[in-house]
């Protein structure tokens, strides 16, 4: 099933936990920062690759992904 979201849900829409992270696509540059958001959940690491169609969000603990909708028309 695919999930759509104008905005971060605050609970998944699979598994309704409040671990929902923005996605970071591409080769990240780790530092303090970056540890901290991975850690307390706020990210998760996507890929170095940016696929065509790509979630926006992901839950860390079932990994059901989210997009972003887009307005239609």
């Amino acid at each position: 099933m695919r999930y759509e979201s104008r905005e971060k849900p605050e609970l998944c829409p699979n598994c309704g936990l409040k671990r929902v992270a923005a996605i970071q696509w591409g080769t990240p540059q780790f530092d303090d920062q970056l540890y901290r958001a991975i850690s307390s959940g706020r990210i998760t690491l996507g890929g170095a690759t940016k696929p065509d169609d790509p979630p926006t969000w992901k839950c860390t603990i079932c990994n059901t992904e989210i997009y972003e909708a887009k307005d239609k028309g």
